[in-house]
């Protein structure tokens, strides 16, 4: 069986049939991309910034049996790994209320 290890700082709630029947709760540990910014202009006044991304942190060495769940940038910025995925919150797999707020996902994604 396969363990999933949540690197992700809010729970992620998996729908099947309008019901969450499975929420994964935060590890505690979370992998991040760094991140600077560098002032590329100005707009109406207000200074304009380009978001500059570095390595990614936080993220443990591959373990057997063991899936990481982490961030859409985290996915992008680990292309060599494949024990990674994350919540599924494209249009197709977010489940969403009354207001719009994304409750579920419906899978994964690579």
């Amino acid at each position: 069986m396969t363990k999933v290890i949540s690197l992700i700082q809010h729970p992620i709630n998996l729908v099947r049939d309008g019901e969450v029947v499975l929420t994964i709760n935060p590890s505690g540990n979370i992998a991040r991309v760094s991140v600077s910014r560098k002032q590329v202009g100005e707009l109406l006044g207000f200074p304009r910034y380009k978001s500059v991304y570095g390595p990614v942190e936080g993220l443990p060495a591959p373990e057997e049996g063991v899936v990481y769940a982490v961030s859409r940038l985290v996915l992008d910025r680990s292309p060599e790994r494949d024990d990674l995925v994350g919540p599924d919150t494209s249009p197709q797999g977010a489940v969403r209320n009354e207001k719009g707020h994304i409750i579920g996902v419906l899978g994964w994604q690579e």
